[in-house]
């Protein structure tokens, strides 16, 4: 869970610590991510009733779901952490790209080593059941390339998404543990 959605959840009377016990008239507590995934299709401004556990005991908590897309983008303040002072000058930010079902963010020097590439973006988020997750993109995928082109940031994946019309697709390689592989993504149609 990020920083904001944890704050979004404190604000609604959840308490650190607490994890969603599941959807309401279940007879035994789900876990956390098929509780995300019940959530996960319902649509912002919906109520839903969850089932939370707190101290050995059950109750029923109904929350309004917000939009992600009003969510701040996230950047890293310059020198937050020793290994990545060579990288002062560019910042790590965030891009979603909500048409696709996926956000990325650009990489620090120790994540590229960690990665073992030398460019490269990260994914950090998969919409479930949008387009990436239908063809198989993850969370932690390193997008290396994109239509041939090699990405360094994540302007240059904007860029090369950019150049395409509606219903085309965009073939990336993607390295995901030691193994490097291509996803094709289509261009949804507005």
């Amino acid at each position: 869970m990020c920083r904001l959605e944890r704050q979004h959840a404190l604000e609604r009377g959840a308490r650190l610590g607490d994890p969603p016990a599941g959807a309401v008239g279940e007879a035994e507590p789900q876990p956390a991510l098929e509780a995300r995934l019940d959530v996960a299709v319902q649509h912002p401004g919906d109520q839903v009733v969850l089932k939370m556990y707190r101290d050995g005991k059950t109750f029923d908590k109904t929350v309004t779901l917000k939009s992600r897309q009003d969510e701040a983008v996230a950047v890293k303040e310059k020198g937050d952490n020793a290994d990545d002072n060579e990288n002062t000058q560019e910042e790590t930010v965030s891009v979603n790209l909500a048409n696709l079902g996926f956000t990325v963010k650009q990489m620090t020097p120790s994540e590229k080593k960690a990665s073992s590439v030398e460019n490269g973006i990260i994914v950090t988020e998969v919409k479930p059941y949008g387009e990436a997750f239908s063809q198989g993109l993850q969370t932690n995928d390193v997008i290396l390339e994109a239509d041939k082109q090699q990405i360094n940031s994540t302007k240059d994946l904007k860029k090369a998404i950019d150049k395409r019309k509606a219903g085309d697709a965009i073939l990336l390689r993607v390295k995901r543990g030691s193994s490097v592989s291509f996803v094709a993504v289509q261009i949804p149609k507005d």
